[in-house]
This record gives C-alpha cells, sequence and structure tokens, in this order.
C-alpha cells in the first residue's frame, strides 16, 4: 500500500457537499433509492458529484450497517443498490481508515522523533 492523499476542497465546495449531502438524506427519507436520489442531485463540479455520491454511499453503510446493525443484504435492498456495489464500498471504507491510522501512526513517529531526548528524571544530587 502506497502513500495516498486526498483531495482537500474550498470553503465552497465543502458547503456544497454538506447540502448535498442533507438533499440526499431528505431523498432518501421521502422514500426514494440510492440512485434515484444521486440523479436528481445538482452539482455544477462533476468530480465533487461524484465524490458526494461515492461518499455517500459510505455514509449510508456507516449509519445503517455499523449504526443500526442492518446486514448488508437487507441494505442492499433498502438502497436499491447491488450488493457488489455496497461490498466495494465497504472495502473502500476500510482503506479509508486503514489509510488514515497509518498516517496519524506516521504523524505521531515523526513528531516523536523530532522530540529532544534530554534528562528526564529529577534534578539534584542522588
Amino acid at each position: 500500500m502506497g502513500d495516498v492523499s486526498y483531495k482537500q476542497y474550498t470553503k465552497e465546495e465543502n458547503g456544497v457537499y454538506y447540502k448535498a449531502i442533507d438533499t440526499l438524506r431528505a431523498s432518501l427519507a421521502a422514500g426514494m433509492k440510492f440512485d434515484e436520489a444521486c440523479d436528481g442531485l445538482r452539482v455544477d463540479n462533476e468530480e465533487l458529484r461524484m465524490f458526494i455520491v461515492d461518499d455517500f454511499l459510505k455514509i449510508c453503510i456507516a449509519e445503517m450497517h455499523y449504526g443500526k446493525g442492518i446486514e448488508l443484504v437487507e441494505l442492499s435492498k433498502l438502497l436499491g443498490v447491488s450488493e457488489e456495489r455496497i461490498q466495494a464500498a465497504k472495502r473502500d471504507m476500510e482503506e479509508d481508515i486503514q489509510n488514515s491510522a497509518i498516517s496519524e501512526y506516521h504523524k505521531e513517529v515523526s513528531k516523536a522523533a523530532q522530540t529532544p531526548r534530554g534528562h528526564h528524571g529529577p534534578s539534584g544530587n542522588a
């Protein structure tokens, strides 16, 4: 597994992201299936739109499967998404988590390496 970097979005793009996620949540709550809700999503930046759609599927998996204990087969039916697509998104989530953990570990190791290594015991005569 190599170094992974994630695109940093602007404040404006973050606003579009959160508004889109709210819109998709409302669409699902109104009874739409996942792809139907996503098809109605209007975002000018196609790359951002695709990121939102992919991320929203991961959010649904996190909330419904991990949060509420809904089995992936049932989640597939609820969302109207193939089991294969659910499994692929779950694998992506697990990879994202692993990459984040590795990145944090490397940051901590780097911080520790920069900490001065002096005498840490009590001062004075022994």
